[in-house]
């Protein structure tokens, strides 16, 4: 028996004992199993632990070690308050900012599923991620539908509203430009609900303004308790994240090792995002080089080519007293969360009591040191803070400037008539 096809016009014929030889070995190949390619998993890991859901018996580590102690305490303070102040018919709202890159996210959501272990009143509360259901179109907020969206995914929970006794939203910094009317709407909708807000620190400082600037401010105050301040990670703090998430057996496991958990934690600009992201890809350069150890020159050229070596120049220029540049800095920090593309070079020059040569030259300087980034949409430039620079900006410039007490008028990020 012959099989018969087409090849370039010409009929070729193929024994059907030679097809069967064929088609068992791509059977016997689709049954073979490839080892993973995965640098971590090579090192002995199951999976990069960095893509696994934090467990509690990390979580019981950390507060062992000192590290998230106080956090963990404010977070679950503040939730009973809540519960307290819904005894008293109050139904009061909440807020919680912190520093980017410190893992606030995973400290809320762990302390939520604590309190509702041990609050039975809190057994129907909800966490919602901003970050996932806040809407743009063409680069702007959708304010209408994006609330619809949460409380959509609210009802999902098919808990009756008035059973529902607190609502975290983490990632609050998304619903800044709309803030008010989600607001208003959400207790149209949820009278009985309280809400707790989780801010970055440079959110809760732009919205602050932005509330104080529209006379909103007391409407709000009044029916909210004390804002709490997160604690920022310091290096130390980093170090003991990493050491549990990369340790087996209680031993940091290669290529890693104290000393380069260490240097690691030291190059991440206190931004715990950095440092995972530095880990990982220390992780694959051992890999795909055949090292059995990291080294500390990997470190530092690896930190270097991320740019996380440009701390000082950003220090030196947050400490210039009362500078121009340092409020445009600002000015760019506060418009480079949720889904803000960041600053204008119109709304800095609306901001900023200066000539336009001047906010031109440190923009050019800020662009040349990699501390901003600049993206034109439309024949129109806009400048963002360098991302990896997020949580020394929080701690040494947006500190500073709430301070201060200064109003800025950053406009939307929804531009109507921008076309982008």
């Amino acid at each position: 028996m012959f099989s018969r096809y087409y090849n370039r016009g010409k009929i070729m014929e193929i024994p059907e004992n030679l097809r069967k030889f064929v088609k068992e070995t791509i059977d016997r190949a689709k049954a073979i199993e490839f080892s993973s390619q995965d640098p971590f998993r090579a090192f002995g890991f199951q999976k990069n632990p960095f893509e696994q859901s934090v467990s509690f018996d990390e979580i019981n580590i950390l507060i062992e070690k000192g590290v998230i102690n106080t956090n963990l305490s404010k977070i679950i303070t503040l939730i009973a308050d809540i519960d307290k102040s819904r005894q008293n018919n109050l139904f009061l709202d909440a807020v919680l900012f912190g520093y980017r890159g410190s893992g606030v996210s995973t400290l809320v959501e762990k302390a939520h599923i604590l309190v509702k272990n041990e609050i039975e009143e809190m057994q129907n509360s909800i966490i919602i991620d901003a970050k996932e259901i806040v809407s743009s179109k063409d680069l702007n907020y959708q304010p209408t539908f994006s609330s619809r969206n949460i409380i959509n995914e609210i009802a999902k929970y098919d808990i009756h509203d008035e059973e529902i006794p607190l609502v975290i939203i983490d990632h609050a910094d998304y619903l800044i430009d709309f803030f008010v009317t989600f607001l208003e709407s959400f207790k149209f909708r949820f009278p009985k609900t309280s809400v707790l807000f989780v801010f970055s620190y440079p959110a809760w400082i732009r919205l602050k303004s932005l509330i104080t600037t529209i006379n909103y401010t007391d409407q709000f105050y009044n029916s909210t308790l004390p804002a709490i301040e997160l604690s920022p990670l310091d290096e130390k703090s980093i170090y003991e994240i990493l050491s549990v998430r990369l340790s087996i057996n209680g031993q940091i496991q290669q290529p890693f090792s104290p000393e380069i958990v260490e240097a690691i934690s030291e190059n991440s600009l206190l931004n715990l995002h950095n440092a995972i992201h530095l880990t990982s890809l220390i992780c694959k350069e051992c890999f795909y080089n055949g090292y059995d150890k990291a080294y500390i020159e990997l470190v530092n050229d690896i930190s270097s080519l991320l740019d996380y070596n440009s701390f000082n120049e950003f220090y030196n220029y947050s400490n210039e007293e009362d500078s121009s540049r340092v409020f445009l800095l600002t000015l760019i920090t506060l418009k480079s969360i949720g889904l803000d593309i960041g600053i204008s070079y119109e709304e800095l020059v609306s901001n900023l009591n200066i000539q336009k040569t001047t906010i031109s030259y440190h923009l050019s300087q800020l662009l040349k040191k990699n501390i901003i980034v600049k993206r034109t949409l439309n024949r129109k430039a806009y400048y963002k803070l360098n991302s990896a620079l997020n949580t020394i900006a929080d701690l040494y410039l947006i500190t500073e400037f709430s301070k201060k007490e200064r109003r800025v008028k950053l406009s939307s990020s929804t531009r109507q008539n921008e076309g982008l």
